[in-house]
């Protein structure tokens, strides 16, 4: 699980994703305010009072999750055999695409992000922000 600075300032920074937050056991979070590893949080529920307070740091399966429902047959509502694989690929071909993925550590939550946030919302990360792609 990334609990880097560079992931929480992601997350911090994804309003859309933070918006999603549905607080179930499990979830990694950070105070606001204290955004070191000994301020992350796990496998806790929080109250929805306190939840403005903190960073959601959604995990791989999560942000998953989030974007599957543009893998799933329209038809049918059955997702595709291998759902991920699509995804997959298409994450791969989006990176491949200049030098975009420079910008990212190693961190499969990182590039999950980056391409939810494409996908969905139609942002790329610049580095500091979430920004909307004109194109």
């Amino acid at each position: 699980m990334d609990v880097s600075e560079k992931y929480i300032e992601m997350c911090e920074k994804a309003e859309e994703i933070q918006k999603e937050w549905k607080d179930n056991s499990g979830d990694f979070y950070v105070s606001k305010t204290d955004h070191s590893t000994q301020g992350i949080r796990h496998n806790i529920l929080i109250s929805t009072r306190s939840k403005k307070d903190c960073i959601w740091l959604p995990r791989q399966d999560q942000l998953q999750d989030i974007i599957k429902d543009n893998y799933t047959d329209k038809e049918t509502n059955i997702p595709f055999l291998h759902p991920y694989n699509h995804m997959l690929w298409d994450l791969v071909d989006r990176l491949n695409q200049g030098d975009y993925c420079i910008k990212f550590g190693v961190s499969m939550e990182q590039l999950w992000l980056a391409f939810v946030m494409e996908e969905k919302y139609n942002k790329t990360w610049n580095g500091k922000d979430w920004i909307k792609d004109d194109n």
